[in-house]
């Protein structure tokens, strides 16, 4: 599982209990990536609140600007291609 900060600050939307679309609101969370799935957790008044995107929905935000990933460090490794001694 991978975690990092990330700020989301556009129009995102995740299904709510009822089956309807619900705007995150903007401000700080919490990214927890799994296989395949992405939560996101966010403070509230009543506690702490997550929703759960389907990975393909989560880079979409990405692309748009809607999230923004204010860690990046934690994500280097995973974008780096795989490097091999040449020395031998």
């Amino acid at each position: 599982m991978l975690k990092f900060d990330a700020l989301v600050r556009g129009r995102v939307f995740y299904e709510g209990s009822d089956s309807q679309p619900v705007r995150m609101p903007q401000g700080r969370c919490l990214v927890e990536a799994y296989q395949g799935f992405v939560s996101l957790t966010w403070a509230e008044e009543v506690g702490p609140c997550t929703a759960v995107l389907n990975a393909d929905a989560f880079e979409t935000a990405l692309e748009a600007g809607a999230i923004l990933i204010t860690d990046a460090s934690q994500l280097r490794t995973l974008r780096e291609p795989a490097r091999e001694d040449s020395e031998g």
